[in-house]
């Protein structure tokens, strides 16, 4: 999968991994979700394994942020 412009992804993030050029995001509800290799740092999406995140492309660029788990 390959997020399109302004479109964001919810999920948990369960491993990352860099090949081709690309880091594969693996998340719990579904397969994988590329980007390009130097989008966001390797070291951020490493701490944010396990954890629920937002990705979201803006432009030519990608953002993550943290989502609270519901309680």
């Amino acid at each position: 999968m390959i997020i399109k412009n302004n479109e964001e992804f919810v999920g948990k993030l369960s491993a990352v991994q860099a090949q081709d050029g690309k880091h594969k995001l693996t998340f719990i509800v579904m397969n994988e979700v590329e980007i390009p290799e130097g989008a966001i740092s390797i070291h951020r999406l490493h701490a944010l394994e396990g954890q629920r995140i937002g990705l979201i492309r803006i432009d030519s660029g990608y953002r993550t942020r943290k989502i609270p788990d519901k309680r």
